[in-house]
């Protein structure tokens, strides 16, 4: 089996982590599972990437996607999405597999050729976060007036 079978993946969402507690409503046992996820520490390809995959799903799958946050005494908050996996929790066959859980295993395998989701999305952020950081050091430095830099869609390399 590849490394990104639709049915693998599916019983990995369903599986519950190893000493998690959840008290909310969706769970595993009823066919929803964890998909993609923000942590405090994460960095700005993984903040991106979740701010774009989850804006779609969202909007694609308003019923059968949703974010919920958690806090941890020691990782700090955690943001992870929910997805409805299964049509019927009773059956495990990839016809049982919900649309909104095979648009997010077509991200993961997007993921996996390449690692960001909207180039444009990335670098705005990128930009963002550095304006934010030359004004925190800098305070009246003119940051908030970067710009982003335009490439030609072929390459970056100058």
């Amino acid at each position: 089996m590849s490394r990104l079978d639709p049915l693998e993946l599916a019983n990995a969402a369903l599986r519950l982590p190893h000493d998690f507690a959840y008290y909310g409503d969706l769970h595993e046992r009823d066919g929803w599972g964890r998909a993609f996820g923000v942590h405090r520490d994460s960095d700005t390809l993984e903040r991106s990437n979740w701010q774009v995959i989850t804006r779609e799903l969202r909007e694609r799958f308003p019923a059968e996607f949703i974010t919920e946050q958690y806090s941890h005494w020691l990782v700090g908050w955690v943001e992870t999405g929910r997805i409805r996996v299964l049509h019927n929790p009773e059956l495990g066959n990839e016809q049982n597999l919900t649309e909104a859980f095979h648009a997010v295993v077509e991200w993961w395998q997007r993921l996996d050729r390449y690692p960001i989701a909207d180039e444009r999305a990335h670098s705005e952020l990128e930009t963002q976060e550095l304006r934010a950081h030359i004004e925190a050091q800098v305070p009246g430095s003119g940051a908030r007036h970067v710009r982003p830099r335009t490439c030609p869609r072929i390459s970056c390399n100058e």
